[in-house]
């Protein structure tokens, strides 16, 4: 029942989704795209060791903390290669040099011992995910007769962080008043995360598929 329950969890179908489509993807020359494969094997690997392992399970948020670093870095490595100025790659450093010195700070209090979501670091994170997707929105409007956003590869990616790190910072920031809404089997918030993750593993498997397309 356990394995099952994991198996068909709304969040980890959409985390499998995204990894096929990613599999199908670095079969073809995709160059550095190729990295998403190995992010999203760590992602699945992370999560089913804190599901299996029971000492895992029990220190869940300090793993997720840990795993976060990750996170930061594969995330700050795609705008670093999406974001084409000099000027917002500037900024792209100082705004992850912030996001270290905030880390550090809930490390050093001990945040990730008792919470994930909640944590000044998290919210970091969302903050920093969301100003960088506006900036390169922005360097799309400045080229928007030259592409078609729908069609580019890194378009789908960032929509995919944007909503994801947007959307949940608001869920967490309202998580306390969503906890009173009544629970028939499936909290709200549950719900909410599902359906989230498979819009942003959806944009994922999206760009994949058009990178695969780009590169016949």
């Amino acid at each position: 029942m356990a394995i099952t329950n994991f198996l068909f969890n709304p969040t980890t179908l959409a985390e499998l989704t995204a990894f096929i489509a990613a599999c199908i993807m670095s079969t073809g020359k995709v160059g550095w795209w190729q990295n998403f494969f190995f992010y999203l094997l760590i992602t699945l690997s992370v999560e089913t060791c804190v599901h299996y392992i029971p000492f895992l399970h029990a220190n869940r948020y300090i793993v997720f903390g840990l795993f976060m670093i990750v996170q930061a870095g594969f995330f700050s490595l795609l705008f670093l290669k999406f974001l084409s100025t000099r000027s917002s790659k500037q900024m792209l450093f100082f705004g992850m040099a912030i996001f270290v010195l905030i880390y550090i700070y809930d490390v050093s209090k001990g945040s990730f011992t008792k919470d994930y979501y909640g944590t000044l670091a998290r919210k970091g994170l969302s903050v920093y995910i969301v100003l960088f997707s506006c900036i390169y929105y922005r360097q799309l409007l400045r080229h928007a007769g030259e592409i078609s956003p729908l069609r580019e590869p890194a378009f789908w990616v960032v929509t995919g962080l944007f909503f994801n790190y947007f959307v949940t910072f608001v869920i967490f920031q309202m998580r306390d008043r969503l906890l009173l809404l009544p629970d028939k089997g499936l909290h709200i918030v549950t719900i909410l995360m599902g359906v989230l993750n498979w819009i942003f593993y959806g944009c994922w498997a999206t760009a994949f598929t058009w990178r695969k397309i780009q590169t016949r």
